[in-house]
């Protein structure tokens, strides 16, 4: 399947001469959507370096992708619905909402700064032209083109601020207010001031300033050779004095202003006779007669200047030099605007939407901000319960809360860690392919059926042991579809499965218990019988599911009079022993946990023995247990043990010679052992 394609058609160039110099405007005609081409086509949206492209229409943001039914489509993003643009990525939905998408924007924009530009205008006249007896005052209010005008220009090279040239990519957009005036007088020693009674002397001489507005971002691209995102934006504004007149320049701006005109309509017939797409007059006309409009506005009733000289001192203080903060201000929000858009269609792109493309519609003359959606790959379906078997990072382990028992009792075995067989059920998901929100159908069975879920995963149930199911998914989101997926084809465990086995020590024939692991694969009891003949001292019970490891633990069996005293370390979130020889780092809390103790007395707990380092105490309990929580001291790696010395309750200390050691007969303590490994320490 393939995604649309934004294809470039012939392009109308249009020169317009302004008093200034030449205008170029080029109106690109784009033929509509072409021939889909495949997913992974770039296409470059760049057009001819150093043209400008005249805006007449509304920018607008267009994404392109394949629908439901398999079409290449193009659609305006601001007529999706809602459901089509849920789950779609941040930045397609927040570039919808841009300003510069809004109808008018940039209307209403000129609209809201022409008084604030005006203002600005005349008080930088009177600040440049002050030089007595030669000062300007009295301007009037200005007269500003009613509209204007958006262009697009695309540069591969440049000069920078410091003079230097460079190569890359950018594209300038030029908000241009052509053809503006203001009317203001200067005095002069020889001249009257405005609205004084001088009966020998001609009034003051009235001057014309001729200026186009004009508010600039350009936008680089971060790579040289190509425009593609992310591109930064940075402002400009420009109060550019076309000229500057003495007296009524009505007649002069309007027969500027005709010769123009003619001159867009003869170079707009010219090159549509040559082949271009569309034929320009209508737009031509349109400037041309906003631009009438505005000239006429001057007014005629301004006497004339014949102090040459005059205005050639008050247009040097001009030209070049006056500004507008408005002007400025509105260039700083209008660069913001086309940063943000510029940023979200870069998340978009990061998001998957790409290739970003550039486009000139016709007959609107619009200006198009495009995203292509490509087509989603085919999900891939996995019988996740079998991968998690295969790939656990957990081996099977069992653990015992009272490692000591007498021949013929039956202890609990806590299990962990073995593998959920999937006999009766199992769980299939696959990955997520399409951009938006997606809703997908799953087809699987024996018997047949399909069911729409708004997940990535379904949990089939009530299946027969030793059968083969087969299962496939067609995903969609409100835009597209992705191809539907390969058929996954899995087969049930047989019955018996996921039964888990015990014996002891290596009487792997002589099976002492048996428990289903059920639903809970990962957390399990199960009570085991020890033959009553076993014989008494220390055991291996070991655990094994068909087709994992074998899980193992240390018991103590002891004979029909009872287990001596015993210690182990202690696990208080399992609430179970940890086996004999396991690993204690050193700083970390340990519990040792003892039982068989004379009840009443109390215990010193060492490392490594009385010769060792004593590590704690703790009370013995009526049962005969007790329980001792400390810190792991520093020790050398390798093996060692804890060691829980108790003095029988009653038992005195003999007197104690001086200089000599205490002899106390063994039957008056109480002694058990623990192995431990202790790590070596973190370098």
């Amino acid at each position: 399947m393939t995604s649309p394609n934004f294809s470039n058609a012939r392009h109308v160039y249009l020169h317009a001469r302004t008093a200034k110099g030449v205008l170029v405007f080029l109106f690109a005609v784009l033929a509509t959507l072409a021939n889909a081409a495949p997913a992974t086509t770039e296409i470059d949206p760049w057009k001819p370096s150093g043209t400008i492209y005249y805006i007449k229409g509304l920018p607008r943001l267009i994404l392109g992708f394949t629908d439901q039914t398999g079409a290449a489509t193009t659609a305006l993003v601001s007529s999706l619905h809602p459901e089509q643009l849920a789950g779609m990525p941040d930045g397609l939905v927040q570039a919808k909402d841009s300003d510069i998408f809004t109808p008018g924007h940039f209307q209403a924009l000129w609209n809201a700064m022409k008084a604030g530009v005006c203002d600005d205008i005349q008080k930088s006249i009177l600040k440049l032209v002050n030089n007595p007896p030669n000062s300007a005052y009295n301007p009037l209010p200005c007269v500003l083109n009613s509209q204007g005008y958006l262009l697009a220009n695309f540069q591969e090279g440049w000069t920078n601020d410091s003079m230097q040239s460079v190569t890359g990519r950018r594209i300038r957009f030029d908000y241009l207010v052509p053809f503006n005036a203001v009317i203001f007088w200067v005095t002069s020693p020889h001249t009257c001031h405005l609205g004084s009674n001088c009966p020998t002397e001609p009034t003051d001489p009235a001057f014309s300033m001729v200026f186009n507005l004009d508010i600039t971002v350009t936008c680089t691209s971060s790579q040289p050779d190509a425009f593609t995102l992310p591109a930064t934006c940075t402002p400009a504004a420009s109060v550019d004095v076309e000229a500057v007149y003495g007296g009524d320049v009505t007649a002069q701006l309007t027969a500027a202003a005709t010769k123009f005109a003619a001159q867009l309509a003869a170079e707009g017939a010219a090159t549509a006779a040559s082949g271009g797409a569309a034929a320009p007059e209508a737009v031509a006309g349109a400037i041309a007669g906003a631009i009438n409009v505005a000239i006429k506005g001057i007014g005629a009733a301004i006497a004339a200047a014949t102090d040459e000289h005059l205005r050639d001192q008050v247009s040097a203080a001009l030209v070049g030099y006056v500004s507008s903060p408005t002007l400025g201000a509105n260039a700083q929000s209008v660069n913001s605007d086309f940063t943000t858009l510029f940023n979200n269609l870069y998340f978009a792109d990061l998001g998957g939407l790409k290739p970003f493309v550039i486009r000139f519609e016709t007959p609107g003359w619009d200006l198009d901000f495009g995203l292509v959606y490509p087509l989603p790959a085919k999900p891939l379906l996995e019988n996740t319960t079998a991968a998690s078997n295969k790939g656990s990072l957990f081996s099977p382990q069992i653990a015992v809360s009272k490692p000591e028992v007498i021949a013929g009792q039956t202890i609990p075995v806590k299990c962990t860690d073995f593998r959920g067989a999937y006999v009766n059920s199992l769980s299939i998901a696959w990955n997520k392919t399409v951009l938006g929100t997606q809703r997908s159908k799953l087809g699987w069975g024996p018997p047949d059926q399909v069911v729409t879920i708004p997940a990535l995963t379904f949990y089939a149930t009530n299946l027969k042991p030793a059968t083969m199911y087969q299962f496939v998914v067609k995903e969609c989101d409100g835009l597209t579809c992705a191809p539907k997926s390969d058929v996954l084809t899995t087969v049930t465990e047989g019955a018996g499965a996921s039964d888990v086995r015990f014996w002891l020590d290596n009487s792997t024939n002589q099976i002492i218990g048996q428990a289903a692991i059920g639903n809970n694969a990962y957390s399990f009891s199960a009570n085991v019988t020890i033959p009553a003949g076993t014989t008494a001292g220390t055991h291996v019970l070991n655990a094994l599911e068909v087709g994992t490891q074998v899980a193992t633990v240390a018991i103590t069996v002891c004979p029909v009079s009872g287990c001596g005293p015993v210690i182990g370390v202690f696990s208080t979130q399992s609430n179970t022993f940890y086996p004999p020889g396991s690993l204690v780092g050193t700083g970390n809390p340990v519990v040792v946990r003892g039982s068989k103790f004379a009840p009443g007395g109390s215990v010193w707990l060492w490392l490594d023995g009385v010769k060792g380092t004593r590590v704690a105490t703790a009370p013995v309990g009526p049962l005969g247990n007790f329980q001792a929580s400390f810190s792991m001291p520093m020790t050398h790696s390798g093996q060692h043990q804890f060691v829980a010395i108790e003095l029988k309750p009653g038992v005195k200390l003999p007197p104690v010679q001086k200089g000599k050691t205490p002899v106390i007969p063994p039957q008056d303590f109480v002694i058990a052992a623990v192995a431990i490994n202790v790590a070596p320490p973190v370098q």
